[in-house]
């Protein structure tokens, strides 16, 4: 339900006199509790007017882009890594402005490296600084993956690693972010899949199959409901098209793509929440 300028009316301040303004709002009932949501899907102010109170933040970064199979018919694309994600339950947070900045997916890479994500941030002078991660953009050469929030798979031209995960806890919210993975190489090569929220991306299989996506992670703050996102990308094999993007405020990797400069997908925005009780 969206509150806007009724919110005061309906509501008043939270306890404590706690009051915030900013981003989407939106509320629902869970457990007999009324949440207030402030869901940022663009840079902006989460504006504290007053008092101080617990805030729930689901924070999730830019993904990676996906790549193609390095221009030639004979290897597949990796997947980009997902963004990073950070939680936090109960963060106390007082009277200011904080400064919101929405992380960008990575472009695609056809030919190219798919570009790593942007970080997502959360800034306040007091309060201090929380960073997600972008993910790590799916490598276009024989290369290993490309590190991040989480990382991309390596690349199908050679035998290699997947990219490392570079999430950790930043101002008492908890990371979240795991490894790309491995490539294949034969006559032929695969790419691995990107890292998500909630695992590592797969393994290629064999010169026909890319790695599986890395699983994203489950979240209820901004709807109360499960929220599955920060999916890792598929990684592909050498006639396995595909290069779809991942959706927008999601964080989720873009895919790898085909041999013969075929162009993986770009890589989701990221998205900020707030929540707290009335």
């Amino acid at each position: 339900m969206p509150l806007g300028a009724n919110k005061a009316a309906l509501f008043g301040a939270s306890a404590g006199g706690f009051s915030a303004s900013g981003g989407t709002e939106t509320t629902y009932d869970s457990g007999g509790t009324t949440y207030i949501v402030h869901s940022f899907t663009a840079s902006g102010t989460f504006t504290i007017e007053g008092g101080s109170g617990d805030v729930d933040i689901l924070m999730i970064a830019g993904a990676g882009g996906g790549a193609g199979g390095s221009g030639n018919v004979n290897y597949g694309g990796a997947g980009g890594g997902a963004g990073g994600q950070l939680e936090g339950s109960a963060i106390e947070m007082n009277t200011g402005e904080y400064a919101i900045t929405i992380g960008a997916g990575g472009a695609s890479g056809g030919t190219s490296s798919g570009a790593s994500g942007s970080s997502s941030t959360i800034v306040e002078t007091a309060w201090g600084t929380a960073t997600a991660l972008g993910g790590g953009g799916a490598p276009e050469g024989p290369s290993n993956g490309t590190s991040g929030g989480s990382g991309s798979g390596a690349s199908g031209y050679s035998a290699a690693s997947g990219g490392t995960a570079t999430q950790s806890t930043s101002n008492g919210l908890t990371g979240y972010g795991f490894a790309g993975g491995d490539s294949s190489y034969g006559a032929g090569g695969a790419g691995g899949g990107g890292g998500g929220a909630g695992g590592v991306g797969g393994n290629a299989a064999a010169i026909s199959a890319g790695g599986a996506r890395g699983p994203g992670r489950s979240n209820t703050i901004q709807s109360g409901s499960a929220d599955v996102r920060a999916i890792g990308g598929l990684g592909k094999g050498v006639n396995q098209s595909g290069g779809a993007a991942g959706a927008a405020n999601t964080g989720n990797g873009g895919d790898g793509n085909r041999g013969g400069s075929y162009s993986g997908g770009a890589g989701g925005s990221g998205i900020i929440v707030f929540r707290y009780a009335t």
